[in-house]
């Protein structure tokens, strides 16, 4: 049998990455931009973990307002997971949905800012 490759498409997809310590912790944070979403993985434990999908919509009952909503599709739904996720939602100037995976070690609140922070700096969602 003669089988012939397909010449590879671009399969790459647009992505960024950096890594810190955070409390003693490394913290590996990596943003990959997808047609239809983000996906931002945050982890400390070098794997997937929690994912948690986030949404912007608008409300128009006063004018404008934005609503972020949250949604754990696998893993265990915490309240301190939820709360960074919305915030992060709420930072990141995007339209489209986010696909988010904590698997954090450190949960504390100084983490979780310094996290949302560091996210914040290095523009994650500006993977182009």
């Amino acid at each position: 049998m003669n089988f012939k490759m397909a010449a590879p498409t671009q399969s790459l997809r647009p992505s960024k990455q950096v890594a810190f310590k955070i409390n003693g912790h490394q913290t590996d944070i990596s943003c990959t931009d997808f047609q239809n979403r983000l996906f931002l993985v945050i982890t400390q434990l070098q794997k997937i973990g929690t994912l948690i999908h986030l949404s912007k919509d608008v409300v128009m009952e006063q004018g404008p307002t934005h609503v972020y909503t949250t949604k754990v599709l696998l893993g265990k739904d915490e309240e301190h997971l939820n709360l960074l996720a919305r915030r992060l939602a709420e930072r990141i100037p995007i339209n489209k949905p986010i696909l988010l995976s904590l698997a954090l070690k450190d949960t504390s609140i100084i983490t979780l800012k310094a996290i949302e922070q560091l996210i914040v700096d290095n523009q994650m969602w500006e993977v182009r």
